[in-house]
């Protein structure tokens, strides 16, 4: 891996270190990386304000809470119906027990 050890030869190498962070480029890039950062989580500050303060937000909690609501109700329907049915068929079973049927 010659790569590998030229790279680690060169980063510490602390003469080339400071030419390359004093160069032009490097410290373009570093201005370039710092302004997309910074705009980018402006950005993505304003619109979650935005989004916090709009009525999308309050109607998809509402639409949650119905979902939620739908599920628990059907739920408990599916529950209390499986234990009813499941009485009748042991009734059933009871009952051609009692009368001899296998």
């Amino acid at each position: 891996m010659p790569i590998r050890s030229l790279l680690r030869f060169l980063s510490r190498n602390e003469q080339l270190i400071s030419k390359l962070s004093e160069s032009y480029p490097i410290r373009r890039a570093a201005q370039l990386s710092a302004f997309f950062f910074q705009r980018g989580r402006a950005l993505g500050e304003e619109n979650y304000e935005r989004l916090k303060e709009s009525e999308t937000l309050e109607k998809a909690k509402q639409d949650v809470k119905s979902i939620g609501n739908r599920v628990e109700s059907f739920s408990k329907t599916f529950s209390r119906e499986l234990q009813d049915g499941f009485r009748e068929l042991n009734k059933e079973i009871e009952k051609k027990k009692k009368s001899g049927n296998p």
